[in-house]
């Protein structure tokens, strides 16, 4: 699903963006004018719209709170471990493609 264009702002120049989070690997801006979350990791930029965006974080959330359940569940020894580790850290991540805007 191509994002809608007159969500991005055609020059983040004109939009500066609040700074949320920024740890040194990773920096989570939202524009308080127009809404757009712009999310860069090292050397790539995504911009989301805010209900894409919220949308990713939930389902990042999820797929953590899953992982958890299952390493728990594998120390107590109620089940075997996969044997596709990236099929648990995955799950969910898939499901359904995000609007995106490559900077």
């Amino acid at each position: 699903m191509p994002i809608s264009h007159d969500l991005i702002p055609p020059d983040i120049n004109e939009h500066p963006p609040e700074t949320l989070v920024h740890n040194g690997l990773c920096k989570v801006s939202a524009c308080s004018h127009c809404g757009v979350v712009q999310l860069m990791l090292q050397y790539l930029t995504l911009r989301f719209d805010e209900a894409a965006f919220s949308q990713l974080v939930a389902t990042l959330v999820l797929a953590e709170k899953k992982q958890e359940a299952r390493r728990q569940a594998q120390a107590a020894g109620s089940i075997q471990p996969s044997k596709s580790a990236d099929s648990a850290q995955t799950e969910g991540l898939h499901t359904q493609r995000l609007p995106t805007h490559l900077h």
